[in-house]
């Protein structure tokens, strides 16, 4: 049986057919988009996206006879918890209030004459779903996936459930405010002193510029932490800072729903030989109302597109319970 799964970034977006029983990627397409455009060209943009994907090797004659009828879609911004509706994409401007299911519905059935569900969620939930459905493999376990990219974002998950909450804020701990300064780090939240000012990789080229003296991606420094002098010292002690920091957050999260489990993804955790002691020094001397082996306690991420494929796996599952709610 297969699934549909969309990845909508800020300056791109995925495509992708999901053997949906192995959690698998089948067939995928990826387009680069301008992210000016209003909400409706993107999704026509994806709606023909997906018309070219199955047109590629006659896929489209075979279709109907595995397609579930379901669509999940990952977006960067927040999402309501019915699936319905994206209240805000930071990166997207013209993603205000969309009625994303409705309108992607009728773009599908229009397109391609297909009668989809549709279901919205973040994509840093889609990810976390995918982890968790795919590597971790226990509904008894409670999970906090950590995105570390140009933001900070989360997922929780707890006994087989996303955790959302009442406005599809859940999870997202790269708002924890951890510095309380008038003087700290403005976040695109439009707060101060959030996690992301200082582990993103926006926080460490900041503060790769303010001690070595040019704004380095967390590539660039990497590549120069590997290195055997003082300039590749100073690397490694920003990436343990940024590790730091988000260890705290680890640890906040952990006293509010009780973790079992932390998975760490994102690109800047290529990063992770210099960034895992800063997290691990952050939860040994934080989080002390429990006793935990830490290399245990957090892992990185194995699954691969865990966005793309984490949001067709939501979509089909939610497309079952509405299913059994209508019966």
């Amino acid at each position: 049986m297969l699934g549909i799964g969309v990845d909508l970034g800020g300056s791109h977006y995925e495509v992708g057919l999901i053997d949906l029983e192995r959690g698998k990627l089948v067939r995928s397409l990826s387009k680069e988009i301008n992210p000016d455009l209003h909400w409706r060209d993107h999704l026509e943009e994806i709606g023909e996206g997906i018309r070219v994907l199955l047109e590629e090797g006659n896929f489209r004659d075979k279709f109907a006879d595995v397609f579930s009828g379901s669509l999940g879609i990952a977006l960067p911004g927040n999402v309501s918890p019915d699936g319905n509706t994206c209240f805000k994409c930071p990166n997207l401007k013209e993603w205000r209030y969309v009625p994303l299911a409705r309108a992607l519905r009728e773009i599908l059935r229009e397109k391609l004459g297909l009668d989809v569900h549709v279901f919205g969620v973040n994509d840093v939930n889609a990810a976390a779903y995918a982890e968790y459905k795919l590597s971790v493999k226990d509904d008894s376990v409670t999970m906090l996936y950590v995105a570390v990219g140009t933001g900070v974002g989360g997922g929780i998950i707890s006994k087989g459930e996303l955790i959302v909450g009442a406005r599809g804020l859940a999870g997202e701990i790269g708002h924890l405010p951890l510095d309380l300064s008038p003087s700290a780090p403005l976040c695109g939240c439009g707060a101060r002193g959030c996690l992301e000012t200082y582990a993103s990789a926006k926080g460490i080229t900041r503060e790769s510029e303010r001690l070595l003296g040019e704004p380095l991606s967390p590539k660039e420094l990497y590549d120069l932490a590997q290195r055997e002098d003082e300039r590749s010292k100073i690397a490694r002690e920003i990436f343990f800072k940024a590790g730091y920091y988000l260890g705290v957050g680890i640890v906040a999260v952990s006293y509010v729903v009780d973790l079992d489990m932390v998975v760490l993804g994102g690109g800047v955790m290529r990063g992770a030989a210099f960034i895992l002691p800063g997290i691990f020094s952050a939860i040994e001397e934080r989080l002390k109302m429990r006793e935990l082996k830490v290399e245990d306690f957090v892992r990185l991420g194995s699954i691969d597109r865990p966005q793309t494929i984490g949001a067709a796996l939501i979509g089909y599952e939610k497309m079952r319970e509405k299913k059994v709610e209508q019966e």
